[in-house]
């Protein structure tokens, strides 16, 4: 029930605008998001790269309306491809196709996303954000596209839908990069598990099989200095305190996904694990990233 709220107000237009103007908004949110401009994300994700946390940037939003809308979205990348170059941080952006003009049309969207594939350079991945199940078949398309012509473009996918184990087998002769994550749509029973201990178990059953692969330390893995048979994971900036600092001392290699803005207040809060997460939890929670 919570949850169905909190994805109706993140999608109401007039609460995306009025909320971020209040302080007690601002401040409940902290902790998942840094800031409303990019500066801000960009000091959060220098003071995490001292503990040896990266970062991934996503601007929030989706579903634009006109070429001019997905230029001005892949303009605002390009910069912050830049940034990332000046500042000699370790981190990489994460797009959603519907904001390059997916939903104008798929040619336009794969011009855009090349932009930004072509920019960010071979070693430096370009992460493709799954949506809603109705997008999810052009997604792959783009997808795949994509990676036959670049090999730093990765595709995030959802544990919640049924489809999940069969799209990974089918990916993987592509050598792909993988971002597996829960999902945060509603969705309806018959394409996805409505349960979150389904969710839950099927996230880390797929975890669990591909994190037995060996992994390439090709592009980050190998700029990190990651051994071949070590995992990377994406963690949800929800788990900020303390459990990744904790992890990040050890073997494995952590990386913090920063929204660029508050738009989207409450969605953050429908999968938000809890603040003092033990590390057996933060294990089973966080979002392996298999790199090719």
């Amino acid at each position: 029930m919570m949850r169905s709220v909190f994805l109706w107000a993140s999608q109401n237009r007039w609460l995306r605008e009025r909320l971020p103007r209040y302080r007690f908004a601002r401040k409940s949110v902290a902790r998942f998001m840094p800031g409303e401009e990019f500066a801000d994300a960009l000091a959060a994700a220098q003071t995490l790269a001292k503990q040896g946390i990266n970062a991934v940037f996503t601007k929030l939003g989706e579903n634009i309306g006109d070429k001019k809308e997905a230029a001005e979205v892949r303009e605002h990348y390009l910069g912050v491809l830049g940034n990332i170059e000046r500042t000699g941080l370790n981190a990489e952006i994460s797009v959603k196709l519907t904001q390059l003009g997916l939903d104008l049309s798929k040619e336009t969207c794969f011009e855009n996303l090349r932009a930004l594939v072509e920019r960010a350079g071979e070693n430096n991945i370009v992460w493709i954000d799954m949506e809603s199940s109705p997008y999810l078949d052009r997604t792959l398309e783009l997808y795949r596209r994509a990676r036959e012509a670049y090999a730093n473009v990765g595709v995030c996918l959802q544990a919640y839908l049924y489809r999940t184990a069969k799209d990974l087998a089918a990916l993987r002769p592509l050598g792909p990069a993988v971002r597996l994550v829960k999902g945060a749509y509603q969705e309806p029973a018959s394409v996805a598990f409505s349960r979150k201990r389904d969710v839950d178990e099927n996230f880390f059953a797929l975890s669990k099989e591909h994190a037995r692969r060996r992994v390439d330390p090709a592009h980050r893995g190998a700029r990190a200095g990651r051994g071949a048979e070590q995992t990377g994971f994406r963690v949800p900036d929800a788990l900020w305190h303390p459990a990744p600092r904790a992890v990040a001392a050890g073997p494995t290699r952590l990386a913090l996904q920063g929204a660029l803005r508050l738009r989207q207040l409450l969605v953050p809060l429908v999968h938000a694990p809890a603040r003092r997460a033990p590390r057996e939890r933060l294990v089973r929670t966080a979002q392996p990233v298999f790199l090719r």
